[in-house]
């Protein structure tokens, strides 16, 4: 279980890179074309792709604090 939730921590983190990366390149080539409202796109498309790689790292953590050692410490420490 510990390796299942280190494989979830490594998808937690590609997803918030390569999120922001492809945000990056679609705002580049918006700009390019002079299209309006690229910023706010922009950081809508970075905001979700924060959000979907935190809720991953939240998942990978909760599958190695509970999963593989459930004491009553590990739990209490849960948000």
């Amino acid at each position: 279980m510990e390796l299942v939730g280190r494989a979830v921590d490594a998808a937690g983190v590609a997803i918030i890179v390569v999120g922001t990366l492809l945000a990056t390149i679609l705002a580049a080539i918006r700009l390019s074309r002079r299209q309006a409202g690229v910023y706010r796109g922009y950081r809508r498309r970075v905001g979700r792709s924060i959000l979907l790689g935190l809720e991953f790292l939240v998942a990978g953590d909760i599958i190695r604090t509970v999963a593989v050692a459930p004491t009553y410490a590990s739990v209490g420490v849960l948000p």
